[in-house]
């Protein structure tokens, strides 16, 4: 039967169903309507990358808002039809796909059917009665590569990009195979070794619109470097994960590893972190260098006046040291060359860090918070 959907605002889309069922509050609303605004990207792909709203809660508010069925892709019909009014193209970025065009009212399962811009526009095309159900966009996503599929379009890389699949909903074995590839390794151990000869702290791996950005931190400073291809950007993300015993399958929620390369002729421990961001994930990369010797107090250049006052505090039987300062600044270098002044055998020390990020002999390293015990 053909539905009528009525919105608050027929040129565009109303989200506040989004409140209604307890899916966001007016202020995450706000927040994401303008980071959807600024990207450019449809609502529903924000608050999924922001792991705020799955597809699947979406879709089933959405089909609750507007009185309308949801569809599984199993229920999708095994060959769909093309109407040549609408590209593949169109419908990916308007999040819809045609399921039937028997009889008089056309079939169409539709991310957002709260749209009133995009409904304008189809009963432009096929006239104002549409049955419309709604569907998840990652399904929507699926029937439209079998729909090229089917039309006898290349399955290569180059059109997976251009149905705009590039930022994941690729499968397990995918990312598996794209992390395992040789222009993926060879890239990775270049950009180690690269941020080790260049004496780099960090490495942090970026995703602009399509644009990805790599970029050295040294000496507080980043800078650019040679980026990732475009087609190996998901690659790279997810050989780091694998590295960092992170799961790949993940690409909505934070996650945290660490690695321990051997580059450039030193071993080198990398804290990893990952973030979803509206382009896709990004990494942040902390490198460790454990080859280097180990910083001593006297070689900090501190003052005399402060030299002399933390020694003071090293050689006290009990008390506490507190060390602040921004990300690099040398709080963990400074606490752990103090650490070695009184690293004897007399001495039980364990060090209760998040994580560990210095392995010094005779010290006991915990995994916890990032406060530092001494144990006399």
């Amino acid at each position: 039967m053909a539905r009528e959907i009525s919105v608050a605002r027929p040129g565009g889309a109303s989200h506040d169903w989004l409140i209604d069922a307890g899916l966001l509050t007016p202020d995450q609303l706000s927040k994401v309507v303008e980071a959807a605004r600024s990207s450019g990207q449809p609502l529903r792909t924000v608050v999924d990358r922001l792991g705020l709203v799955s597809q699947r809660a979406w879709a089933k508010a959405a089909a609750a808002a507007t009185g309308l069925a949801t569809i599984d892709a199993a229920e999708f019909p095994k060959r769909l039809p093309m109407d040549p009014r609408l590209s593949l193209d169109y419908m990916r970025r308007n999040g819809m796909v045609i399921l039937s065009l028997d009889g008089d009212i056309p079939w169409i399962a539709i991310a957002d059917p709260t749209d009133g811009s995009i409904r304008q526009a189809l009963g432009i095309v096929f006239g104002r009665k549409i049955d419309y159900v709604v569907a998840t966009e990652r399904d929507i996503e699926d029937a439209l590569q079998r729909c090229a599929e089917d039309a006898g379009e290349d399955e290569d890389e180059d059109t997976v990009v251009s149905l705009g699949l590039e930022q994941g909903d690729f499968d397990t074995d995918r990312l598996l195979e794209m992390a395992n590839n040789a222009p993926t390794v060879r890239y990775l151990d270049w950009l180690f070794s690269k941020a080790v000869e260049s004496g780099a702290t960090d490495i942090h791996i970026e995703i602009l619109e399509n644009t990805p950005r790599v970029r050295l931190r040294i000496d507080g400073v980043l800078v650019e470097t040679q980026p990732i291809e475009r087609h190996l950007y998901d690659g790279v993300v997810s050989r780091l994960k694998i590295l960092a015993e992170m799961d790949i399958s993940e690409r909505r929620l934070p996650q945290d590893g660490s690695i321990r390369q051997k580059t450039a002729g030193r071993t080198v421990d990398i804290r990893v972190a990952s973030a979803p961001t509206v382009h896709g994930e990004v990494m942040v990369l902390r490198l460790l260098d454990n080859s280097a010797a180990r910083t001593r107090l006297d070689q900090l250049d501190l003052s005399p006046r402060a030299s002399k006052r933390l020694m003071g505090a090293l050689s006290q039987p009990n008390g506490l040291i507190l060390m602040t300062g921004p990300t690099g600044s040398g709080k963990t270098t400074t606490l752990h060359a103090g650490l070695a002044e009184i690293n004897q055998v007399g001495r039980k020390i364990i060090t209760i860090e998040n994580p560990v990020e210095i392995q010094n002999p005779g010290l006991i390293g915990r995994d916890s918070c990032m406060v530092h015990f001494l144990y006399f």
